[in-house]
């Protein structure tokens, strides 16, 4: 035992993650008293989905959209209006408690957990430095939003997509930066996200292409510079200078798959919007 501890206090990053779920769970203890109501704002929609997926899946449906128990039985669509994530995981839980309540908390619990050793991750690959990686963790964690989210709103959807965004820029930096590396970030965060809340999915698209807009045109201005250089050179250095141009075949996939992503989303978003309209 004293032989494990002594290689844990040698490892940097088993101690940052440590850390990152010892401030997640400080930052999650009112939420587990008996005097906080989450069936306020957004909760108790969350608390009734819960319990009607639960009690569809029991009928034999693996992927319910309507909640047949809901509306005096006539049903309700209420898996349409929201992503099916934050309908299933939570369900886990449910092995352990009976109490829908304590299931949602568990869960958002978890969400705060995973989103800060994920930001220090993100983090840690810019800066290779855990220090930053933890402190850029917590103040995440931190954010006014964040806690809003969590103890205002009861935007359980929101809070799942906090998981995702250090994700999604991770792998929008291995694209550009990281040599032989297929940015798998890119495909998990924006399919988590998707899962979780269509409309932060959208702003993250934004963002991804503003940032994929100043490095192309940088590295496009960078490789101008190479060009003076003698064949045989200047591919050598700017093959070894510009991972960029090795990850060429791979921006293309990965754009194909943005692509396809996107459209369905726009697809599910106006598939929704109308069901909203004929409501």
């Amino acid at each position: 035992m004293k032989h494990f501890f002594n290689n844990l206090l040698k490892n940097k990053k088993a101690l940052s993650h440590i850390c990152i779920i010892l401030v997640s769970m400080f930052l999650c203890i009112p939420l587990f008293s008996k005097y906080m109501d989450i069936s306020r704002d957004d909760g108790i929609q969350h608390i009734c989905r819960l319990i009607g997926t639960y009690d569809t899946i029991k009928e034999g449906h693996m992927f319910p959209v309507i909640i047949s128990g809901f509306c005096n039985g006539f049903g309700y669509s209420w898996n349409i209006f929201y992503s099916p994530l934050t309908a299933y995981i939570p369900l886990i839980f449910r092995l352990f408690t009976s109490s829908y309540v304590v299931i949602l908390k568990l869960f958002m619990l978890l969400t705060m957990m995973f989103s800060g050793v994920f930001m220090y991750q993100f983090v840690y690959k810019l800066s290779k430095s855990h220090k930053a990686g933890v402190i850029t963790a917590i103040l995440y964690m931190c954010a006014p939003y964040h806690l809003t989210d969590l103890y205002n709103r009861i935007a359980v959807a929101e809070l799942a997509s906090f998981i995702f965004l250090p994700i999604v820029f991770s792998g929008m930096y291995d694209l550009f930066h990281v040599r032989n590396k297929f940015p798998y970030g890119i495909i998990i965060g924006a399919i988590g996200l998707i899962l979780t809340h269509n409309v932060i999915t959208i702003y993250t698209a934004i963002f991804c292409f503003i940032y994929v807009l100043i490095n192309y045109i940088s590295l496009k201005r960078k490789s101008k510079r190479t060009k003076g250089h003698s064949g045989a050179y200047s591919t050598k250095y700017s093959y070894k200078r510009y991972p960029y141009n090795q990850c060429y075949n791979t921006e293309n996939i990965n754009l194909h798959i943005t692509h396809f992503i996107m459209y369905k989303l726009l697809l599910d978003t106006s598939s929704r919007a109308y069901v909203i309209y004929l409501l």
